[in-house]
């Protein structure tokens, strides 16, 4: 063999190992769709990406699986994916609604990750609301309206509490307010500036917790110039030891069941749990609006998931409010997977009828002040995106409403609750 040629199979024989080594090993993926929005029957185009530990382009074989809000069985595929050459889905839906692909490395232990995209997702709507909601709802705010605001208890709180450095200038309290017999009270913390004049105090902030029992100790976040208010859902004593939480959380529970998930607790609107939970948040607000330090002129509401859906609940039952922001918030078109064929959400409430009273979306509707959605997670099967979307839609009287879509974010995982600007994944906005 000649010299040259030699040389030629050496370079042939190496040359595949310089290429390998040149594409890094895939160890995530990234799904990712032509753009949010879509006709009726037009095309609907994902690609998975295989990304390395930095997130740069990869290779690696990906498995994929696609639900949809028409009711179609799960479709399954795969493919490899390279730098510049991700696996390619093409599909369609023929009714407004949302799909979500799902994908993962094939290999063990990989992360999913679950990229969304809808149609006509401006024409979502809920089922019908109950002819009486807003009856329903009158009456119930009487209950609160009525009660003798003088049995309502602002204590200070401990000094174990009170003489931490993040509370120097401000005052720190709990509320009770037994407002109704044979009724939870509604309890609160309160964190304002200390000793501030009356109606010196720009705005009131409320906030309202998550499903579970948060709450339980004196807030670590809020505004130092605002009154802020935070709400347990439940009206259990703030500030106690764990044992007094743990036999709470217990006789919260009906036949078997967590709160509020108890389908024959929500047969009827007048045994649901979440009704007492809206007049203790009512009750609470009602309080916090009568300090001679409010000056009258901003109420805000705010939390996430559960504590979505007693904010937008506020903003409908108070005019007072002035902004609502919200992030995955829970319990929107209860309706929407039994009668409607949508998605499934993994947690919440089997629909009975008398749920109607409690669908976010149908809160939705009485909301006239600012609105924004701060998250709408396209991965998030707890609160779906199209749920949250048809809380968006009713936001048609509001003052101004936005939304913002993620690909990818979660419910449950930290890490994609809310990620951080700028990161890798797509979004999208809506004004």
């Amino acid at each position: 063999m000649s010299r040259p040629t030699a040389l030629l199979a050496v370079l042939v024989a190496v040359l595949p190992a310089f290429a390998q080594d040149a594409v890094p090993a895939a160890t995530q993926v990234l799904v990712s769709a032509d753009k949010l929005a879509h006709a009726p029957g037009e095309e609907i185009v994902f690609t998975v990406a295989a990304l390395d530990k930095d997130r740069k382009p990869a290779a690696g074989a990906v498995v994929w699986s696609l639900r949809a809000d028409d009711g179609r069985d799960v479709e399954k595929g795969s493919g490899t994916a390279a730098p510049g050459a991700p696996v390619t889905i093409r599909t369609s839906m023929d009714k407004p609604g949302f799909l979500r692909l799902t994908a993962r490395l094939d290999a063990p232990d990989s992360k999913a990750f679950t990229g969304g995209a809808a149609v006509s997702p401006d024409a979502l709507a809920a089922l019908p609301e109950p002819e009486d909601f807003d009856a329903f709802w009158a009456a119930q705010k009487a209950i609160v309206d009525g009660a003798d605001l003088s049995r309502a208890v602002l204590a200070d709180a401990p000094e174990s509490v009170a003489s931490k450095d993040r509370y120097k200038g401000l005052c720190v309290r709990t509320l009770t307010f037994p407002f109704a017999e044979g009724m939870a009270p509604a309890t609160a913390w309160i964190v304002m500036p200390k000793d501030a004049a009356p109606k010196s105090v720009h705005a009131i902030k409320a906030g309202f917790e998550g499903y579970g029992f948060g709450g339980k100790q004196a807030p670590q976040w809020f505004d130092r110039n605002a009154i802020n208010i935070q709400v347990n859902a439940h009206g259990f004593e703030l500030g106690r030891d764990s044992a007094y939480y743990a036999e709470f959380e217990k006789a919260t529970k009906s036949n078997g069941q967590g709160y509020g998930l108890d389908p024959q607790q929500n047969a009827s609107a007048e045994t649901c749990y979440f009704r007492g939970m809206i007049l203790r948040d009512l009750a609470a607000l009602r309080v916090a609006m009568a300090l001679p330090e409010w000056s009258g002129k901003a109420l805000e509401v705010s939390g996430g998931s559960q504590g979505g859906f007693q904010s937008v609940a506020m903003a409908a039952l108070l005019p007072a409010v002035t902004r609502c922001t919200v992030n995955a918030p829970w319990l929107c078109d209860l309706g929407g997977a039994a009668r409607l064929g949508r998605m499934r959400s993994t947690f919440q409430p089997a629909f009975t009828p008398a749920l109607r009273y409690f669908d976010t979306a149908n809160f939705a509707k009485r909301v006239t002040c600012d609105t924004a959605i701060q998250r709408a997670g396209l991965a998030d099967d707890c609160c779906p995106p199209s749920g949250v979307t048809v809380l968006y839609n009713n936001f048609a009287r509001a003052k101004s409403r936005r939304i913002h879509y993620i690909q990818g974010s979660e419910h449950l995982t930290p890490t994609d609750w809310n990620p951080p600007q700028n990161d890798w994944r797509q979004t999208f906005d809506f004004p």
